[in-house]
């Protein structure tokens, strides 16, 4: 692995991953969002111009199975690519358990160290997204409760989090799929009365794709 000069920018970088409190932080409600998502912060309406590309972590689920649970990485990863933000590249568990002995890690602890030497080397990623699923219920009624955090990776800043309950019996939610349906022929919630009702993997990915449509645009 190669090394780094900047010590002093690795230790801030290895700081600001601590998971940070974000009371007092403005929240909002992205009229864009396919489903209403209200806590919402974010730095900048728009993204930094060099965060081009995000080294996206497995997603953190304490009761995470392998061989069931294994699509929900996959159903993440593809909403936060249907961003269309930046280039997504993932971690795979595999490699996380070679770098530090666990396929996946609670953002809420403090990271590794090295953590962001390793992903600039190895991926070039100039962003890390980190992904924890605080609650998953994936059968009915379902529930999730997910939290999402992008770090700059240049300067150790957390430029967007958000953090939402969802609950597949929710009359607004399923409000806002069908209008999106209704709008967009190529909507992914199409047919979502349906499906998502009895569909874990369906509804992960209505409530992920909500929660990603409210990064910062880019201009």
């Amino acid at each position: 692995m190669k090394h780094d000069s900047r010590p002093v920018y690795l230790l801030r970088l290895a700081i600001a991953l601590i998971p940070a409190i974000f009371w007092g932080c403005q929240s909002h409600a992205p009229g864009d969002a396919r489903v209403p998502v209200d806590n919402v912060y974010e730095v900048d309406d728009e993204l930094p111009s060099h965060i081009q590309r995000v080294a996206l972590l497995p997603v953190y689920w304490e009761g995470y199975q392998p061989y069931t649970d294994d699509y929900v990485d996959e159903v993440v990863a593809q909403a936060l690519r249907e961003s269309t933000r930046f280039e997504v590249v993932t971690i795979p568990r595999e490699i996380m358990r070679d770098w530090y002995g666990d396929t996946q890690i609670n953002s809420q602890t403090r990271l590794p160290r090295d953590l962001p030497q390793r992903i600039l080397d190895d991926y070039g990623a100039t962003g890390l997204m980190l992904v924890d699923l605080n609650h998953f219920r994936p059968y009915p009624p379902m529930e999730v409760s997910m939290k999402a955090q992008l770090v700059d990776i240049s300067t150790g800043e957390t430029v967007w989090t958000v953090d939402h309950t969802e609950t597949a019996g929710n009359p607004a939610l399923q409000e806002a799929a069908e209008k999106t349906e209704a709008d967009n022929l190529d909507a992914p919630v199409e047919a979502f009365a349906q499906r998502a009702s009895y569909s874990p993997r369906r509804f992960l990915a209505v409530v992920s794709q909500s929660l990603f449509h409210t990064l910062p645009k880019r201009h």
